[in-house]
């Protein structure tokens, strides 16, 4: 009870809780501390006694242990601990994002595994009714999943953050996980479980989708029924059971809706083959189009080049009048365009200011190849805050 919670969290105990993270082996006493953390974390002192004790990167680093019940209440924990801003910053540049993603993909795996692989699965009788063991384990499975879900969500009200989750793959992940099982599933506390799951990735969705930025990417996953149903929610809408109507709509949906979905959901796989090819980069996405001419995001196929490292490119038409109406003209033009840009490649380099690496022409296109900057601009923000009620901190903006 929340008594009880407040009379413990008067002990001070938080960071002897955290030496039994860290350097216990029994994985029982392990379970049970961090059972009891996860529920005095509901208490604003001891989150913040996690944070002067270092706990965030210890919790961070417990989620690498290959234990299920372990990792639902460490990810609990970070859910908590992402309500306080600065918590949340850390979480993010520690890199808790990616990993409560990781977390989500490789329980989806492993249940695909045993769905496919039945046989190697271990049985035993009881009463003379045979059930796999794996039964609880499943269950479990689906909570943690779960959980990353709802701490996902929580960081998500972190524009930054948002972003990340975005940039990691988040929303092809997710988009997996509202999508009823291919098997028919018979357990109910199973089934409940799974519709639990699907009502969590579609609430992460949602405040992934009230950042601004990221509208135009929600309007290409859904058709268009599901998509108004998605709209019909609100922003930032904690409440699970909003979300039972886009549920109900999905899981009643025909398979040729579910095929319809899963692919949009597959073609916001950021691992997906690129587009196609200019030279030596990979175009992995149309970034926009102005009056001059695309701006694709890419990445660089050979020579030196950091895999995790996007690049904007930028494609304009030979023929645009704006490079004169001559072949002289436009051999000219282009022929200045060519120095300026290698000026500013060599010469003007500050934080503040996007980098040119590379301009060249292919076959009747000019390609200028500059720094990918990722981010919302500075009306985007005010949008986001006033959706939350929040306001600009003076502190931020100096």
């Amino acid at each position: 009870s929340s008594g009880i919670n407040a009379e413990y969290g008067e002990l001070n105990c938080v960071e002897t809780l955290l030496h039994i993270l860290q350097d216990y082996t029994d994985h029982t006493a392990k379970q049970l501390t961090s059972e009891l953390l996860r529920q005095l974390c509901s208490l604003e002192h001891v989150k913040e006694q996690v944070k002067v004790f270092d706990g965030i990167p210890l919790c961070l680093s417990v989620l690498h242990e290959a234990d299920l019940i372990l990792q639902f209440n460490i990810v609990s924990i970070v859910e908590r601990l992402s309500t306080d801003n600065d918590s949340s910053n850390d979480i993010r540049e520690l890199g808790g994002i990616p990993l409560l993603i990781t977390l989500i993909q490789d329980q989806c795996s492993k249940r695909k595994v045993s769905n496919n692989f039945n046989e190697n699965v271990e049985e035993v009788e009881e009463n003379g009714i045979t059930s796999p063991i794996v039964t609880v384990e499943r269950y479990d499975s689906i909570k943690l999943q779960t959980g990353c879900c709802a701490a996902l969500t929580q960081l998500s009200l972190n524009d930054t953050n948002a972003q990340n989750i975005v940039h990691s793959n988040g929303v092809y992940i997710l988009g997996k996980l509202i999508l009823p099982t291919s098997s028919v599933v018979e357990d109910p506390e199973e089934e409940e479980l799974l519709e639990m799951l699907q009502k969590s990735a579609l609430r992460a969705l949602r405040f992934l989708f009230s950042m601004e930025r990221n509208r135009q990417l929600f309007k290409r996953l859904f058709p268009t029924e599901l998509f108004e149903m998605f709209i019909d929610v609100g922003h930032y809408i904690t409440d699970i059971e909003a979300y039972k109507s886009m549920l109900h709509y999905i899981n009643n949906s025909t398979e040729e809706v579910h095929n319809k979905i899963k692919c949009r959901i597959h073609n916001t796989n950021q691992h997906r083959a690129p587009i196609f090819y200019v030279g030596q980069y990979a175009v992995l996405e149309h970034l926009g189009s102005g009056a001059f001419g695309s701006v694709f995001k890419v990445k660089k196929t050979s020579g030196v080049n950091d895999e995790a490292t996007t690049l904007a490119m930028k494609e304009i038409p030979l023929q645009h009048p704006a490079f004169g109406a001559t072949l002289r003209e436009r051999s000219q033009c282009i022929g200045d365009i060519l120095n300026e840009t290698n000026i500013i490649k060599e010469q003007l380099r500050h934080p503040n200011i996007v980098r040119y690496y590379k301009t060249f022409k292919e076959q009747s296109k000019l390609y200028i190849v500059m720094q990918h900057i990722d981010g919302a601009p500075l009306s985007e923000h005010f949008s986001s805050l006033r959706e939350k009620g929040l306001s600009f901190s003076e502190d931020r903006i100096w």
